[in-house]
């Protein structure tokens, strides 16, 4: 029985489509939240760099990008490295660069972008809140 057309597709009172997907009442789709979420980002310079260690200390080719929380509770501390993808991860492609995040930490990577620093003193990947990198001080 035919209730409502939705992007070309029929749906019918339980929210079934004739592509297989499923809509609640006002024709947005089901998705699962992280869908549509990319948590953290990486700087056009932390690509580069990351591109550059994985050719040159000969990273896997089905290991990634680790971004994820070390410790809980009042005290995480975020971390970066390479590793394999596990059934718990969120996983994402950025600039070409396997990105897996672990779904339990998502919370304390949003907003997040991978940096990498390089001057006199160190050099590193650090994490900046995105939110913050672009503003400006105005007087």
């Amino acid at each position: 029985m035919k209730v409502n057309t939705f992007a070309g597709n029929t749906v019918d009172r339980s929210g079934n489509t004739t592509n297989g997907s499923r809509y609640i009442s006002g024709g947005k789709p089901i998705t699962n939240m992280f869908d549509q979420l990319q948590p953290v980002t990486i700087s056009q310079r932390a690509a580069e760099e990351i591109r550059k260690i994985m050719t040159s200390k000969n990273i896997p080719a089905d290991y990634g990008l680790r971004v994820g929380v070390r410790g809980g509770g009042c005290g995480v501390t975020l971390i970066i490295g390479f590793d394999k993808k596990t059934e718990k991860d969120l996983a994402y492609i950025i600039d070409g660069i396997p990105v897996y995040l672990d779904k339990r930490h998502t919370m304390y990577i949003i907003g997040k972008e991978v940096d990498f620093y390089e001057g006199a003193d160190s050099r590193g990947f650090m994490f900046v809140d995105s939110a913050t990198k672009n503003e400006t001080v105005s007087s």
